[in-house]
């Protein structure tokens, strides 16, 4: 009896975290949550999106971090949850998506999360990682705010 071996294909996880710094974090939730809130709400999310990447088992996963300065949080994170850490740089969202997209695609298929998708699950990660390895050019979830809050691609 001739058995198949299937190849189960990684797919990269980078988050694109911003440092939970009050007065810079969640800055149009300010007004309603104050500078302090805003910050506990940027670290509940990012924390959030840590575990839903984790637990979707695809990876590595990749915290990036902006402002580019290593903030006492984020560093605490990836020690504790064992994910790596980079700093984002240059230019706007964009272009720094870019970067985190050209480093990873590489390696293989990478999915490209923001923080701001308390709805995102293990299972949507999953589900959106078949997509560039089905060969797919890229898979997109819009957010409610009008930007994305995945985008999968297997090249730059």
């Amino acid at each position: 009896m001739l058995q198949t071996v299937q190849t189960v294909q990684t797919v990269q996880i980078a988050i694109m975290a911003k440092a939970p710094i009050p007065g810079l974090a969640k800055t149009r939730l300010i007004p309603a949550l104050g500078a302090m809130g805003a910050a506990r709400l940027q670290r509940r999310l990012t924390r959030m999106t840590v575990a839903c990447a984790l637990d979707a088992r695809l990876g590595p996963v990749t915290v990036w971090c902006a402002p580019g300065r290593r903030h006492r949080f984020l560093r605490a994170l990836t020690q504790t949850s064992g994910v790596d850490f980079l700093v984002q740089s240059g230019g706007d969202l964009g272009a720094r998506m870019h970067t985190a997209f050209r480093l990873h695609c590489v390696r293989g298929p990478v999915l490209v999360v923001g923080t701001d998708g308390p709805a995102l699950r293990p299972e949507h990660l999953r589900e959106a990682a078949q997509a560039p390895i089905a060969g797919d050019d890229a898979v997109f979830d819009p957010a409610e705010d009008g930007g994305y809050a995945l985008l999968a691609k297997a090249a730059p």
